[in-house]
């Protein structure tokens, strides 16, 4: 029997996050998906959309899939 080499399939799974933004100041800095780009230590990208995120301490990128809730204070 030979060796077998890669992957010949992936099975694929849905992951849904919930990210709490303190006092509605939403955007990407507070997500645990804001990382420093690893080509360009001085810029953030989104690691789920891959979007270079330009202002990420006051907004969110245009990609961004996060749905906001409204909840009673």
């Amino acid at each position: 029997m030979g060796i077998k080499n890669g992957v010949s399939y992936y099975t694929k799974a849905e992951v849904t996050m919930t990210v709490s933004f303190p006092e509605d100041r939403v955007c990407c800095r507070y997500c645990p998906l804001c990382v420093k780009d690893p080509d360009n230590y001085g810029r953030f990208v989104c690691f789920d959309t891959r979007e270079i995120l330009v202002y990420p301490e006051i907004t969110i990128g245009s990609q961004c899939k996060a749905k906001i809730r409204t909840e009673e204070k």
